[in-house]
């Protein structure tokens, strides 16, 4: 569940990896893969589109800024989508920020403070924010939104987090609301950074349905044309005019409209920054010295918050199995993954946590590592158990005489099916074989909510380390938690970290939680991407990049 977003600003990552707007955000949504680029060890020449353009493209009017978005639509109502990127949090604004240090900003909300036990917040809203439809973001409009995010028959996935520990919201006065706590919990403030903030006069007028076509908020654009698996076009918010202080323009956009366009190919994205029709678009790893050499494209380069895992429903057997599981963490070969599909422009991961993220400990790549790379002992591991090829054609049966025969799904890309083909063969060396299943994303995300598959590659990111929360709490299956893992034991040790409020005792609540997880495999963390994103510097000119790799569309021109 991958996301930095937007804020005040967008962060702009490859993929749409979860990172923040203004900075990395720390959200609690799943990010499609990581996507990649052949296996082509040269630079190669991309696919293109049409005739590259011998000219920069002629501005036009109203001036225009293209931006990629991988995987497909989803419904954008913020209240049942469980993916949150950059088409919701460019409309949507929220109550907190993030500064490009990781500091706290104030967005809608001003201020907030904390009781002396921690048990309540209280948060002070800005005055001078409306919401597009005319009314006003004030502590009624704010409460309403929160009561949704916590009505438990509406389950949304948004608010899974917040439902565990944010017993009530209440007005204190017309801007000011306390969040009275079930329990003190150290991530409230990353959690509301996230939480989209809609219009609730428009929601309950429009209803559901309708609102997901208008997504009436206070941000920096405005809906005008959601075309499903296609696009999204913005007009920019003229109104707004409370960028976070680390924007130097804190007004509207400096350009009149955004266009994203879905794209599930990385390579037919890049070709379209290539060729000028598209502005902004990740750049796969085979095509950046191509890219870096192209006078009208900028190039960003930056880690992120993204682990890239192999998954498999604990509810499904054999992989209810914990020595299966375990096997099969010894039998993956990370490395050649990364060789193979990303050209080695990735980060080999041995355990959940990213290096982006902040509960990242590198000390404990080696203790996953201990249990990991070695195929001869994924053999002897699964003989040990009674996985055995009886008939000798390579396939290993279960103790049940059920062959070891499964679908891998996987998300449509050129990267992916790299990645997966790689699986493939390293699963067959230890007697098991696979199916590739490709898939839209709108698929993957539903079969691997409801259960109804076997193993899959996918990706999830956040800046704060309750995203194994997000992962695996058994409060999760039927949404994120998509290896479906239900472990009291580990439930219990996600709620000891997310309580934690000493940075030093959480950040050992955060490791144990880690060797956990490595210790019983429910699933297994291959690689961390590098993200690089490229922009038409012909047209574009950030006038200030983060240094996580982001462009703020604060300060975004066009020239």
């Amino acid at each position: 569940m991958k996301k930095v977003f937007f804020a005040c600003i967008g962060l702009l990552v490859a993929g749409s990896m979860i990172m923040a707007a203004c900075a990395p955000q720390a959200t609690a949504t799943e990010a499609p893969p990581a996507e990649a680029p052949t296996t082509e060890v040269q630079p190669t020449e991309a696919p293109t589109t049409g005739e590259q353009p011998t000219e920069p493209p002629a501005a036009s009017n109203p001036t225009q800024v293209v931006f990629v978005e991988p995987g497909g639509y989803t419904s954008l109502d913020p209240f049942t989508n469980a993916w949150h990127a950059t088409p919701t949090y460019a409309v949507f604004a929220t109550l907190i920020s993030y500064s490009p240090d990781l500091q706290y900003e104030p967005r809608l909300a001003e201020s907030w403070s904390f009781s002396d036990d921690n048990m309540s917040m209280t948060l002070k809203l800005r005055q001078d924010a409306t919401f597009t439809d005319g009314t006003p973001v004030n502590a009624e409009a704010v409460k309403w939104d929160m009561d949704k995010y916590l009505d438990p028959e509406l389950a949304s996935p948004g608010g899974g987090t917040i439902r565990q520990y944010v017993a009530s919201v209440d007005v204190v006065d017309e801007y000011t609301l306390r969040f009275n706590l079930i329990s003190p919990f150290a991530y409230l403030l990353d959690e509301l950074a996230n939480l989209e903030i809609p219009s609730p006069t428009a929601y309950q007028t429009l209803g559901p349905e309708k609102f997901a076509q208008a997504l009436t908020s206070a941000g920096e654009f405005v809906v005008k044309e959601v075309i499903p698996d296609v696009s999204v076009l913005y007009d920019r918010n003229t109104e707004y005019n409370y960028g976070i202080s680390s924007c130097v323009n804190q007004g509207p956009p400096q350009f009149d409209q955004l266009l994203i366009k879905y794209i599930n190919d990385t390579e037919v994205a890049y070709a379209s920054l290539e060729t000028g029709e598209v502005d902004i678009a990740s750049i796969p790893p085979q095509y950046l010295e191509q890219a870096k050499a192209n006078p009208n494209i900028g190039v960003i380069e930056s880690v992120t918050t993204s682990t890239q895992y192999f998954g498999m429903n604990n509810e499904f057997h054999p992989f209810d199995v914990e020595g299966v599981r375990q096997a099969i963490a010894y039998a993956l070969d990370r490395q050649e993954i990364v060789d193979i599909a990303y050209e080695g422009q990735a980060k080999v991961l041995y355990q959940p946590l990213a290096p982006g993220n902040l509960g990242y400990n590198p000390d404990l790549e080696a203790y996953g590592q201990a249990t990991s790379d070695d195929p001869d002992k994924a053999n002897a591991m699964l003989d040990e158990l009674g996985y055995v090829d009886t008939d000798g054609d390579g396939i290993r049966e279960t103790p049940e005489g059920d062959k070891m025969d499964y679908d891998l799904m996987f998300p449509q890309d050129p990267t992916n099916q790299r990645v997966a083909e790689t699986i493939q063969s390293e699963l067959m060396n230890i007697g098991i074989s696979t199916h590739l299943d490709v898939v839209d994303d709108t698929t993957m995300r539903e079969k691997t909510a409801e259960g109804s598959h076997e193993m899959f590659y996918w990706g999830y990111g956040l800046l704060t380390p309750n995203i194994t929360t997000y992962i695996f709490d058994s409060s999760r299956i039927g949404a994120s938690n998509r290896n479906h893992v239900n472990d009291p034991q580990l439930d219990a040790l996600l709620a000891a970290q997310d309580q934690q409020l000493d940075p030093v005792k959480r950040q050992a609540a955060v490791d144990e939680v880690t060797k956990y997880i490595i210790d019983h495999r429910f699933n297994v963390p291959l690689f961390s991407p590098m993200n690089y994103t490229g922009y038409r510097s012909d047209k574009l000119d950030p006038q200030l990049v983060d240094k996580l790799g982001g462009i703020y569309w604060c300060d975004l021109l066009v020239k």
